[in-house]
């Protein structure tokens, strides 16, 4: 029995065996196994202890430990217990191998308590559990054991598992989670247990995040907004580096049995972590800086003003990064208060003799851009640039940059717009219209070219055709060169999701078929499906925003 076994080794320790230590390794190595029993081919220097120690617990995860190798162990004292590489690189592979048994083994030895104290502490916490019956549970690391599974079972786990650099940091996170208690902190026993280690402060850094934030991603995929652009550029920013997404990710997946959906939002979120991690222009220092000091100079123009500078401070990251201080400030400002619904709030400016820029500040619905942009076609105003941003309250601003021979009437565009607001929306057919659409080249977004003649209202009928079949535009770019158009829009559907195939048929042939306005129906005289008409007034989407400028 393992008590009685441990007394045998104290007395061992206590009158040291006295036998000299062999100074030369043997040819097989230090440790042998004959008959499934794991024992010493000579006795070895002192030093070697720890490191053998733990080489022997991973053989005896499918043997038995032998008397030479238990009398050793236990004729040493705690001097000979030391960390060093060798001893770090064995604990690793325990982790990475071994089993009950190997544990059983450590702490039998009093290697455990001697070499990771804080791990014997848990175990005796375990044992003195009246809640854990089984016996072998008291020396079972779930998270571990489970790290394990996933990496042998799950594809997509096996996968980020493959593209760790330090997968033995990983496990080591793991063990200090299954080790800390309820009342402990997982972050102060990592620092600890790295220091004894003496993994250094890189290790430390990123073994205490890990045990930190070792629910986040779990807890962000089950939110409402967690698949939302502020949301994953928010979780970008503070884990910082792929390593640390794919490591939070299999922490995730071993915590727990997830339901198929949340293991859906779980993959989906980490692909678009990974993926804004991949765009250093979104969450690299240089745009945290841009983002902090335009939203720091947009905040000091609207002065006392805290409804407008709160605004401003939960604007659309993407957005923030294309606009300049006086832009942001001014469009907070035209959105506050937030108008009612149906209704609208309507700037312009003179930008040069011949182009001027509209304003619109509204609630957001489903086709906004759309209607908006026939109100300016209808007032003769070509649309040379849009931006697009919507707040996580509803808010929405739209900013054309236009052309027209006269002076955009303020008030005239504010009353048509709000007429506008909630009629069914309707397009010529564009039946030149090359339609295109690209997964690949957003986390969040699909992203949609059209290439066509270009002509006044063409940015209407196209965004027309798009909301017709239920999906959403978070930014626009509109280009013309030698008469010819090529706009570029990134869309989701409704829930916030990219585009499938049935979606992205039904944009295509409702710009190149146009709707005629009545409930969704093309102008050729053909039906949308019941689904893609259906609009969701309560869609929540943080847009981007994209300067363009005319070739």
């Amino acid at each position: 029995a393992p008590p009685l076994l441990r007394a045998r080794l104290v007395r061992l320790r206590n009158r040291r065996a006295g036998h000299p230590s062999s100074a030369t390794r043997p040819p097989g190595g230090w440790l042998v196994e004959r008959d499934g029993v794991v024992d010493l081919a000579a006795r070895p220097p002192d030093h070697l202890a720890l490191h053998l120690g733990l080489d022997a617990a991973v053989a005896v995860a499918g043997a038995r430990p032998g008397p030479g190798l238990l009398d050793w162990l236990g004729s040493l004292d705690d001097t000979s217990i030391r960390w060093d590489d060798d001893a770090t690189r064995a604990l690793f592979d325990v982790l990475t191998s071994g089993n009950v048994r190997s544990w059983r083994f450590l702490e039998t030895t009093g290697l455990l308590e001697r070499a990771l104290p804080e791990l014997a502490e848990a175990v005796r916490r375990r044992r003195a559990d009246p809640v854990v019956v089984e016996p072998s549970h008291v020396l079972r690391f779930s998270l571990v054991e489970a790290i394990r599974e996933l990496t042998a079972t799950d594809e997509a786990a096996a996968e980020a598992h493959s593209r760790l650099e330090h997968p033995e940091w990983l496990l080591l996170a793991a063990l200090i989670l299954d080790t800390a208690g309820d009342d402990a902190s997982p972050v102060d026993l990592a620092r600890r247990l790295v220091k004894r280690l003496d993994l250094g402060a890189a290790a430390e850094q990123e073994i205490a995040l890990l045990v930190g934030d070792s629910a986040l991603l779990r807890a962000a995929a089950t939110r409402v907004d967690g698949l939302a652009q502020d949301t994953v550029l928010q979780l970008a920013t503070h884990i910082d580096r792929p390593e640390r997404v794919r490591a939070l990710y299999l922490l995730s997946l071993a915590l727990g049995e997830l339901e198929p959906w949340e293991r859906r939002r779980l993959d989906e979120l980490v692909e678009r972590v990974l993926g804004v991690l991949d765009e250093p222009e979104l969450t690299g220092l240089d745009a945290r800086n841009v983002v902090e000091r335009r939203k720091a100079e947009a905040a000091r123009l609207v002065g006392g003003a805290s409804w407008t500078a709160d605004r401003i401070e939960h604007a659309p990251r993407g957005y923030v990064l294309t606009q300049h201080a006086p832009d942001i400030a001014r469009h907070a400002a035209l959105l506050e208060p937030l108008p009612p619904r149906g209704r609208a709030r309507v700037g312009t400016m003179a930008e040069s003799p011949h182009e001027w820029r509209v304003e619109v500040a509204s609630r957001d619905v489903p086709g906004l851009l759309a209607t908006v942009s026939g109100v300016l076609a209808g007032h003769g105003l070509d649309v040379l640039e849009a931006v697009v941003a919507t707040w996580p309250d509803g808010g929405a601003l739209e900013s054309f940059r236009v052309r027209a021979t006269t002076a955009p009437d303020r008030g005239a565009l504010e009353d048509a717009v709000v007429a506008a607001l909630g009629r069914p929306l309707a397009s010529p057919p564009d039946p030149g219209a090359d339609v295109r659409f690209d997964d690949d080249g957003s986390p969040w977004y699909t992203r949609c070219e059209v290439r066509s003649r270009d002509r006044r209202g063409l940015l209407h009928s196209i965004t027309a055709g798009i909301a017709s079949a239920g999906a959403s535009v978070h930014s626009a770019r509109v280009l013309t060169d030698n008469r010819r158009a090529v706009d570029r829009f990134e869309l989701t559907d409704r829930r916030g999701n990219k585009l499938d195939d049935a979606t992205k048929d039904a944009i295509r042939q409702a710009i190149t078929g146009g709707v005629n306005g009545a409930g969704g129906r093309l102008a050729s005289g053909r039906w949308l499906s019941g689904r893609r008409q259906r609009r969701d007034a309560t869609r929540s989407r943080a847009g981007t925003g994209e300067e363009t400028r005319p070739s």
